[in-house]
């Protein structure tokens, strides 16, 4: 019943969504008649068979452009509107290539967003790549600072970082990310390891 359900949604998702040729710009395409849009999902594929246990959430799917967890990725400011209701701005890695990025304390849509994606990936459902923000370098973090219209968060290491470092880089809010999850790990084990 629950996989009925699945299919019909994700089929009433199709049906009502504006589909474009592949390899054209949404911007500049022509939109495909009901007819060929009807073509399209016929030969559509919305789940592949995969072994699960095999994929790593963490990581995420190993495809062209990614990006390890953690890595710096820079790029630039890209004044555009974006839609929806949480804080985001598009920055561009390269010139053929912008990125959303999603910001904000209260913005649920910043860690689900990863976790949803990664999940329907390793189960086997196409799903965009997302990744968590990672940390900067002081310098990056001073410029960020510097250029961006809003205050910035920083990700730092609960166990590591000089809290009194990020202020004079301009830091708005520090955030710990996974880090404070990995840092909990890492003493759960040294303080567990005599029951073992």
């Amino acid at each position: 019943m629950r996989y009925t359900v699945l299919a019909a949604v994700i089929a009433v998702h199709l049906l009502s969504t504006e589909c474009v040729p592949k390899g054209v710009d949404d911007a500049s395409s022509k939109r495909l008649t009901p007819s060929e849009r009807a073509e399209v999902i016929k030969h559509a594929q919305v789940w592949r068979a995969t072994e699960v246990s095999s994929n790593d959430i963490r990581t995420g799917p190993d495809v062209k452009g990614a990006f390890a967890p953690g890595e710096t990725v820079t790029c630039d400011y890209v004044r555009e509107r974006l839609g929806g209701t949480t804080p985001k701005f598009a920055c561009a890695i390269a010139p053929d290539d912008t990125v959303k990025v999603r910001f904000g304390r209260a913005n649920g849509e910043i860690y689900a967003g990863v976790a949803a994606t990664r999940l329907l990936w390793a189960l086997g459902f196409g799903a965009d790549v997302l990744y968590p923000v990672g940390r900067h370098d002081p310098e990056t973090l001073r410029r960020l600072a510097t250029e961006l219209p809003l205050p910035i968060n920083a990700i730092a290491l609960p166990d590591q970082d000089d809290p009194a470092s990020f202020g004079p880089l301009g830091v708005g809010r520090i955030s710990f990310g996974p880090f404070w999850q990995f840092a909990l790990s890492a003493y759960s084990k040294e303080m567990l390891a005599r029951w073992a």
